[in-house]
């Protein structure tokens, strides 16, 4: 015969107390009457509270709770075992609250099993419910999940989100955040902004500035971190994080994909220089000689040699030098022009979606237009670009037209440079069309595709709306 024995603590607990004495229990300054003996075998809180003075007659907590019948449904368990409540996300909040504070597995495990039956992703609403859950039942698989998550949307959260959730959950989890592989941010000066204002309240924040990598930031970031440092006698942090972003500036070395396209949509002037965007696939070992960035300094910023530079940057791209990319839009070498464009817009011209990117993370204007008035937009769609269409959306109407009243679906329809279907159905089927825009001939897209003998894209317009 196999006999075992377990221990049941509760029952234990209980036994510390021999008499029946009255106890009170305070929660946001609303008291709650019960018994010792009780509260010692349902709170462990409140049994370590005993064990370090069994004189004490009360324990009081301040807790953040959403509903007025929290504390009377709470009084009505201490006293009769029995617990009442609404089943819906507020109050088993509230439970998991007053279990996490006291110490009570029960109400813990109530909240658990309400999350683990509720919730089948984590999103922005639920994340707080489904990390609090792997945290209180040590399910790291659950506690990675979670982290890789928030980390992956650091660039799509609003600010305040950010830190109240950072601020909640501590430097050990932000930590974890920023050292994760599925972070991704719109630029380096988000995360230094972001630690500056966790460390006006914590200073302890501050150093993780060496999660950060500084030689990509612009200098209001360099200025705020050696401000910060010196009000608050951290300089020694901040050399050390200078030294680094000094070394890898030089040898710049392979970094996470943690720059990231956000999917608000800018359309202003005033947005567009504000936000900071690249989607660069990897980030490769710069060559120590520093070619590229010789080859370009070499260079006057002449129409001459805008062939030589859009080549120097065309292969700095491809090579992932992106101090070559920055030093040429700080420098201006990214606003040299030929005849018909600059930099940028020659990048989307040969199709390059990459070095777009890259120039406009480091400041180039992504509103720049050719002399005949055209934008990435408009290059992009004549080279069947999907994906560069839709980032060129981000900046520009999807009417935007060009001096002789060429709409991008014009320019994709009669001057496509590779097969332009699919971004033909994609511009055709976005609410927004124009399906009557007429350029300088008065002639509309469907006409122009009939003109043009694209049947294909005739019947595309077609299925969505366009007439003759």
């Amino acid at each position: 015969m196999n006999i075992i024995t377990r221990k049941y603590q509760v029952i234990e607990r209980g036994n510390d107390v021999n008499e029946k004495i009255p106890f009170s229990i305070y929660i946001n300054d609303e008291e709650i009457n019960t018994w010792k003996h009780i509260s010692i075998m349902i709170s462990t809180y409140i049994h370590d509270e005993f064990l370090r003075d069994n004189s004490v007659k009360s324990v009081s907590k301040n807790l953040h709770l959403s509903c007025n019948s929290t504390i009377d449904n709470i009084s009505e368990f201490f006293n009769t075992g029995i617990l009442r409540f609404e089943n819906d996300q507020v109050h088993n909040r509230d439970i998991f609250e007053v279990g996490k504070a006291f110490g009570i597995e029960f109400l813990t495990n109530i909240f658990t099993e309400f999350v683990k039956s509720t919730y089948k992703e984590i999103n922005e609403e639920n994340f707080y419910d489904i990390y609090d859950c792997a945290t209180i039942q040590n399910d790291i698989n659950k506690v990675e999940e979670c982290i890789s998550f928030f980390a992956s949307k650091m660039n799509d959260f609003q600010e305040e989100y950010k830190i109240i959730t950072i601020k909640r959950y501590g430097y050990d989890f932000f930590e974890h955040v920023l050292t994760s592989k599925s972070l991704k941010i719109s630029n380096e000066d988000s995360l230094v902004n972001t630690i500056i204002r966790l460390s006006e309240e914590d200073s302890s924040f501050f150093c993780l500035l060496s999660h950060v990598r500084v030689e990509f930031c612009n200098n209001n970031s360099i200025k705020s971190i050696k401000k910060f440092s010196v009000q608050h006698s951290l300089e020694s942090i901040s050399i050390e994080v200078f030294e680094r972003a000094l070394l890898n500036r030089s040898t710049i070395s392979p970094i996470h994909n943690r720059l990231q396209l956000s999917n608000t949509i800018y359309m202003s002037d005033k947005n567009s220089r504000e936000v900071r965007i690249s989607n660069i696939e990897e980030f490769h070992q710069i060559d120590i000689s520093d070619e590229n960035m010789r080859n370009l300094i070499g260079l006057s910023k002449t129409n001459e040699n805008f062939d030589k530079i859009y080549s120097i940057l065309e292969k700095a791209s491809y090579e992932g030098d992106l101090s070559t990319i920055k030093f040429a839009v700080e420098e201006k070498y990214a606003d040299v022009r030929n005849d018909i464009k600059n930099i940028i817009l020659e990048a989307a011209w040969h199709n390059n979606l990459h070095l777009v990117k890259q120039l406009f993370n480091y400041g180039a204007d992504i509103l720049s237009r050719s002399n005949s008035n055209r934008t990435i937009l408009h290059y992009f769609s004549q080279q069947g670009n999907l994906e560069g269409v839709k980032f060129a959306l981000n900046f520009f109407d999807i009417n935007e037209k060009n001096d002789h009243n060429y709409t991008p679906l014009h320019d994709a329809i009669e001057f496509p440079k590779s097969d332009c279907i699919a971004v033909c159905e994609y511009l055709s089927s976005q609410p927004n069309i124009d399906k009557n825009a007429r350029n300088k001939d008065n002639i509309t897209p469907i006409q122009c595709a009939i003109n043009h003998n694209q049947e294909n894209i005739v019947e595309i317009l077609r299925k969505n709306g366009f007439t003759e």
